[in-house]
């Protein structure tokens, strides 16, 4: 018995292959080796894919301020703003008192087409109550966001009117922009106005140069 427990105490308190393992391992495998000695070994339980990514997250933080990790529920979005378009109702909207609030629909967008106005408010999609039950950003993202040629029926508030409108919506491929304005300042003397960077900004500036250009623009 003494025999026994020695032998089971020396395996609890001698350093784990584990251990032994992590010291002896290569730079490039000791970040994985870290991951399952704790997922294997800590005290208590661990989200070791929240743990990974926040390993992830402060190691390109350390390099310098343009590296970044963009986690996969994020990427979509990125991609979409990078390519200039997305596939949606077209609507700019904002929560306000746990309501989505209708800021300006998309120029030329379906919401336009049928007749969603500034200041509408969003409280059915497809017979389910979105409005006052804590939905976020992402939350109305997944909703009203969908692939083109699919639909979404949204029952809407408007001012001044009692009962609750109706709008069946067909998704479509919506534009996002980046030069928002351009005209001319002066006689010769031209303005352009770029919000952001994306895969269409080329176009849209060289668009705009040769318009103001056709108006007499010799600065800009």
């Amino acid at each position: 018995l003494l025999l026994i427990l020695s032998f089971y105490l020396g395996r609890r308190l001698a350093p784990s292959d584990s251990y032994i393992q992590l010291i002896e391992s290569s730079s490039e495998s000791k970040f994985t080796e870290l991951l399952q000695y704790l997922s294997y070994n800590y005290v208590d339980p661990l989200d070791i894919d929240s743990l990974q990514e926040e390993l992830i997250f402060k190691t390109l933080e350390s390099l310098d301020p343009h590296s970044s990790y963009i986690p996969v529920d994020e990427m979509q979005g990125i991609t979409e703003n990078m390519q200039g378009n997305f596939e949606g109702i077209g609507v700019e909207f904002q929560i306000l008192n746990d309501t989505i609030v209708v800021v300006s629909p998309i120029s030329g967008g379906p919401s336009q087409k049928q007749g969603i106005q500034a200041g509408d408010k969003i409280i059915m999609a497809d017979s389910i109550l979105i409005a006052g039950v804590g939905f976020t950003n992402k939350d109305v993202l997944k909703t009203l966001k969908g692939a083109k040629g699919t639909s979404v029926k949204l029952a809407i508030k408007r001012s001044n009117i009692r009962r609750l409108l109706e709008f069946d919506i067909v998704r479509d491929k919506i534009p996002i922009t980046s030069v928002d304005v351009f005209y001319m300042i002066k006689k010769d003397l031209g303005y352009i106005k770029v919000n952001r960077f994306s895969g269409t900004t080329d176009k849209e500036f060289i668009q705009a140069i040769n318009g103001l250009k056709g108006q007499g623009m010799k600065k800009l």
